[in-house]
């Protein structure tokens, strides 16, 4: 099973699009989308360091199996490597939880135990990166399948 995890709401236009994608993706494994609300910031960003680590918790409390969080900072995988990283955890039998911050990201103490990628140096928007994400995982899935979705 893969599952993204991820802060904040996602509108209804990314929406449509990232359920396509779970669902073209569904012949192959079972995909779930999670979707936790933001801590709000105070005005003077006071409650900054509380945010991080309450919406880091909520993900990590959430997570299953092997849990891969995006972060702009990390290695930023070609398409072969990803693909290589979902079929090693799906040979395995392993879940794998991606997960995807909010407008701040994580507390990043908190997170340093556990794989990061990156999917690209530009900070993107959580839907825009959820939608990205299935992307790479349906091409994945295609490239597994020597299918032509990948040229």
């Amino acid at each position: 099973m893969i599952e993204i995890i991820a802060t904040g709401k996602i509108p209804k236009e990314y929406r449509v699009l990232i359920d396509d994608f779970i669902k073209k993706i569904s012949p192959y494994e079972k995909m779930v989308l999670t979707l936790f609300d933001e801590v709000k910031l105070k005005s003077d960003d006071s409650n900054l360091e509380e945010k991080l680590k309450t919406e880091t918790k909520r993900a990590i409390e959430r997570a299953k199996g092997k849990i891969i969080f995006l972060d702009a900072d990390a290695k930023n995988p070609n398409s072969e490597e990803f693909k290589n990283i979902i079929e090693t955890s799906k040979n395995v039998g392993v879940t794998i939880s991606f997960v995807i911050g909010g407008s701040y990201g994580f507390d990043h103490k908190m997170i340093q135990s556990y794989q990061k990628i990156s999917l690209g140096r530009m900070t993107l928007l959580h839907h825009m990166a959820t939608l990205f994400l299935c992307e790479a995982i349906y091409r994945s899935y295609k490239m597994m399948q020597n299918g032509s979705y990948n040229k």
